[in-house]
């Protein structure tokens, strides 16, 4: 589509009283960075003729208003025209839904490999011992997240060893993560047991 193009900015009015005040060129269509400048001059001598009592306020508000006039000009150059952007969002549209198509494919294929991951950290430490000669590997917890990371930043349960050496809070937050719709014991002896359980411990 071809660009709409802009009317030519008008002059100022002549002065008649102040013929020595000159007024700028015609400006370009579209105006330049120069007919910017000469508007700026022109509005700075109409000022110094209304302080030096020469001239009154409407001759200011005509030449604040050709310099408005020419900057809006300038500045409409690279707008872009109203229907752009609705045609661009119509346009884009569907890539925003491959694209959420593409995100959902990704929680189900992340959903999938937590669960892997939890099936063998498992079936490692369920073959593993106390984990005194082969560490235990970290389960995840249901939600997929990594307990010894941030935000909650628990003990690595490397070992039954590790497990009983846990404080009754870190037990307690184990317990209420490994079992988030159980409620947590009283004994802490009891939770250590149910960690044990959830990170696949087999040795009772």
């Amino acid at each position: 589509m071809a660009r709409v193009p802009h009317p030519p900015v008008p002059l100022p009015p002549i002065i008649p009283s102040y013929p020595s005040l000159v007024r700028p060129s015609s400006p370009n269509c579209p105006p330049t960075t120069e007919d910017h400048i000469s508007a700026l001059s022109y509005l700075k001598n109409v000022r110094a003729a209304y302080h030096a009592g020469s001239l009154t306020g409407e001759h200011v508000s005509a030449a604040v208003l050709y310099e408005h006039n020419i900057a809006q000009a300038m500045s409409s150059l690279d707008a872009a025209p109203p229907w752009f952007f609705p045609a661009i969002n119509t346009a884009l549209l569907p890539v925003h839904q491959r694209l959420d198509i593409m995100e959902q494919r990704l929680d189900v294929m992340k959903q999938r490999q937590d669960r892997l991951s939890r099936l063998c950290a498992l079936a490692w430490n369920q073959q593993a011992g106390n984990g005194s000669q082969q560490p235990f590997e970290i389960v995840l917890l249901p939600d997929g997240s990594d307990p010894t990371t941030a935000p909650l930043n628990l003990p690595l349960l490397s070992s039954v060893a590790a497990v009983d050496g846990l404080s009754a809070e870190d037990c307690t937050s184990y317990v209420q993560r490994y079992y988030p719709n159980q409620p947590v014991p009283h004994s802490t002896a009891s939770g250590k047991q149910m960690i044990l359980v959830a990170i696949g411990y087999s040795g009772f």
